[in-house]
């Protein structure tokens, strides 16, 4: 009976594990979201999209530049879970941080918010088996369980590996990355003010003492 409570247990705690990170995943940038795309859809689009198009780029260019940073350091061989988990950090908030300017870049930015948000998965996958190994490291009938959790984790290590190494490892991409952040699609510009009526009358007839003479 008992072990078949601590199985129950230990069933429950990994589901509950699961279930917060998908949780996360998707609802803790939601209200933001949700402000930044009501501002920009307001009367005063032009008025609201230029501050954000400013911060954007003074802004996510740096991130860009951390997240990079801090990925060709997890993937090193020998990096330990606490350096993993760390930019599994790093990328959280970079992701969420891009979803919250999604109304000033367009369509643009869906390519490398899928690209963050696999690498964000695989993280994920690695951090919660770490996490259910260290909560049955106590009991001894679960060696079974957590040899496999260690051979998964190791799995998804080098899953994550090789498409760092493949997707953002490239030489230039932090380039491109920063060439397209610097660049919102909803970025404004001041239009030149169109002459008025007077100054359209003096401007013609400033051409006819041009003419005249």
């Amino acid at each position: 009976m008992r072990h078949k409570v601590e199985s129950l247990r230990r069933e429950g705690e990994r589901a509950l594990i699961g279930f917060l990170g998908h949780w996360v995943d998707r609802k803790s940038s939601l209200k933001w979201r949700r402000a930044v795309a009501s501002a920009a859809t307001t009367n005063g689009e032009a008025l609201c999209k230029a501050p954000i198009a400013r911060t954007a780029q003074g802004m996510l260019p740096r991130m860009a530049q951390e997240f990079f940073e801090c990925g060709n350091e997890a993937v090193k061989t020998k990096a330990s879970s606490r350096e993993l988990h760390q930019f599994r950090i790093v990328s959280k908030k970079f992701r969420y941080t891009l979803e919250l300017f999604t109304s000033v870049y367009g369509a643009s930015l869906n390519s490398a918010l899928e690209r963050i948000r696999r690498v964000q998965g695989v993280l994920g996958e690695i951090n919660d088996c770490d996490t259910v190994r260290r909560m049955l490291s106590q009991y001894k009938e679960a060696d079974r369980m957590t040899s496999w959790l260690k051979k998964r984790q190791r799995r998804r290590i080098e899953e994550f590996q090789q498409h760092w190494t493949e997707t953002f490892a490239a030489g230039g991409e932090l380039q491109s990355w920063s060439a397209l952040l610097s660049r919102p699609a909803g970025s404004i510009r001041q239009a030149r003010k169109p002459a008025g009526r007077a100054g359209v009358a003096s401007q013609t007839a400033g051409r006819r003492r041009v003419a005249v003479a």
